[in-house]
């Protein structure tokens, strides 16, 4: 178009999304939280997998035998811990869509269960290229922890919807 000889100027200001765009009132002002929710799920990614295959020292491997299952609850602390922020960067993704209807949570839930599930197997092959140990026990750890850790991420959120 003719501009009178000179360039349209952007805006001074960073996008914001105003109230009468296209995207909804309540989601309009939650992109600070999405960029956290993904941050955070990617950096206790990280480091849980930099601990989990960190190689042991021999007199670390053996714990004490007043506590000898505390390995079981490390990996269903972890895991339920990492289910709950995947949980939330992905139900704070999923809220740009407000057609999404809540059968679509539903599965969403299942199938970050299904996800951990998936890399609790890999986690757990891939520990003895490090000298860890790779047994049974540690994947059910994981999977319960994944599936404790989504259905508090559940529960919790359900209530807060509710309370609403």
């Amino acid at each position: 178009g003719n501009y009178g000889g000179r360039q349209p100027s952007l805006p001074a200001r960073p996008f914001k999304p105003q109230r009468n765009s296209a995207m909804p009132v309540p989601y309009a002002d939650r992109f600070p939280f999405r960029r956290i929710a993904a941050w955070s799920a990617g950096t206790y990614w990280l480091a849980l997998l930099l601990i989990m295959h960190m190689p042991l020292k021999r007199e670390q491997k053996y714990l004490p035998a007043t506590f000898a299952d505390a390995d079981k609850l490390t990996h269903l602390g972890a895991y339920g811990l990492f289910a709950a922020l995947l949980c939330w960067a992905f139900d704070e993704r999923r809220q740009l869509r407000p057609e999404a209807r809540p059968r679509s949570r539903i599965v969403g839930l299942l199938g970050g269960i299904a996800f951990l599930a998936a890399y609790g197997i890999i986690d757990e092959r891939t520990q003895p290229w490090t000298g860890r140990d790779c047994n049974l026990p540690d994947y059910i750890a994981d999977v319960i922890g994944a599936t404790l850790g989504t259905t508090a991420y559940a529960l919790w959120t359900w209530r807060r919807r509710v309370a609403r």
